[in-house]
């Protein structure tokens, strides 16, 4: 037996057997899970729980560590505050219990049926590639499977179906027939394998087409060309559109400031044609007492006084009128025609004027409140029926005691 097996042999595998017992654990201790502390916000180089726990699962399917090892690597990884959660926990107890506590403090709220949905409703953003989506989509729905709203049975099936319903390239569907593959779908590795060669493929038919065309890296691709380079050229296109949209904007404001400045020269030549609003108001005035004039002649006088006098002071009334008229429409010329607008002094005017008063009584005071000084059409106050009434019933009297007068003193001259 010892010519056989000499003891220098069974030394070596004595050593190498040791050796070998020696450096297994060794092995397991090597491996570490990444540092988790559950802060907020989360530090730079800390992952996220759901990307920490699918390492933990990683760490939960190797057959060659122990419960206890198992459960020692998930407390080493842990960090205050999440520490804290598992101090009261026993050293001795399995994996699940601590990964239970930190699932209802870290985790997700929301059931396996609510991730699902969310996994369905989730489409490719403005900007985002083809395979960037996938990982998106890979992410959603490897949570909603944990939380039990799908079967892992599903997994490549539900994942090509969103892909292509949500997917907004649909040249680069047609060209991986993703469609007809829906009955024996790809896993998420070979999926994404095909998506990224598919990508590299359009980027760089893009890029020869840029050289061939002399198209520089800020002009827009034709359209044509932008539904196969997807991406890079749509991309492009908005930024142009955004300048395009800045240079509007500066143009509308130009603009809004000329109508500005010429509204207010146009006000202000508007002030200086309109300098003289009260000639033309007294001009106004003076046409309404001398109609009130003539119809109150034409309704008191005498017969007698109608045939002698009334003729000629109606001719000269309608006179005057006429050049009041003319001049409401020309108002810059009032004080230079003032003059003009009376008729010649004749005796008759000389007698009545050294008995009669000037005129006859006019209303002065305003229509809607019965104040003097102003009119109606520019009155603020409250209107007073009763006051009006009032005052209006004594410039009746007035204006009958004057035309009395006016009777009294042209009847002599007959």
């Amino acid at each position: 037996m010892d010519i056989i097996d000499p003891p220098s042999v069974q030394k070596v595998v004595v050593e190498h057997i040791v050796r070998t017992n020696d450096t297994a654990p060794m092995h397991h201790t090597s491996f570490r899970l990444r540092s988790f502390s559950g802060k907020i916000p989360r530090p730079v180089n800390e992952p996220d729980f759901d990307t920490w726990r699918a390492s933990v699962d990683l760490l939960l399917t190797d057959p060659s560590i122990s419960d206890l090892n198992r459960a020692r690597k998930i407390i080493d990884s842990l960090l205050p505050p999440a520490a804290d959660i598992v101090k009261h926990v026993s050293p001795n107890s399995l994996p699940a219990v601590y990964l239970e506590l930190l699932e209802s403090v870290y985790g997700s709220v929301e059931d396996g049926d609510e991730l699902l949905a969310r996994f369905m409703n989730s489409f490719q953003n403005n900007g985002e590639k083809p395979s960037t989506y996938l990982h998106r989509l890979q992410v959603l729905l490897s949570t909603a499977i944990r939380r039990g709203g799908i079967f892992e049975e599903e997994r490549n099936r539900y994942l090509l179906k969103q892909f292509c319903r949500g997917c907004w390239d649909s040249s680069l569907i047609t060209d991986l027939q993703l469609e007809r593959r829906k009955a024996t779908p790809p896993s998420f590795a070979e999926l994404v394998v095909l998506i990224r060669t598919e990508e590299d493929k359009n980027a760089s038919k893009e890029e020869r087409m840029r050289k061939h065309l002399g198209l520089n890296k800020h002009y827009p691709a034709p359209s044509k060309f932008r539904l196969s380079a997807h991406q890079i050229s749509a991309h492009q296109s908005e930024t142009q559109d955004d300048q395009t949209d800045t240079s509007l904007a500066k143009q509308v404001c130009e603009l809004q400031a000329q109508v500005v400045a010429l509204q207010k020269h146009s006000s202000q030549k508007e002030k200086k044609k309109n300098a003289k609003p009260d000639e033309v108001s007294e001009l106004r005035n003076v046409v309404t007492e001398l109609q009130a004039q003539i119809t109150a002649m034409q309704t008191t006088a005498t017969p007698k006084i109608k045939s002698d006098v009334e003729a000629t002071e109606i001719a000269d009334l309608k006179k005057q009128i006429a050049d009041l008229k003319v001049q409401l429409t020309a108002p810059d010329m009032y004080r230079n025609r003032t003059r003009n607008l009376l008729p010649e002094p004749r005796a008759t005017d000389c007698y009545r004027a050294s008995k009669l008063p000037e005129s006859r009584p006019r209303p002065g005071y305003c229509f809607r409140c019965a104040e003097d000084g102003h009119l109606a059409s520019s009155c603020s106050n409250a209107p007073d029926p009763t006051k009006v009434a009032e005052k209006k019933r004594k410039l009746r009297e007035r204006q009958a005691q004057w035309d009395t007068q006016q009777v009294a003193i042209m009847n002599p001259l007959n």
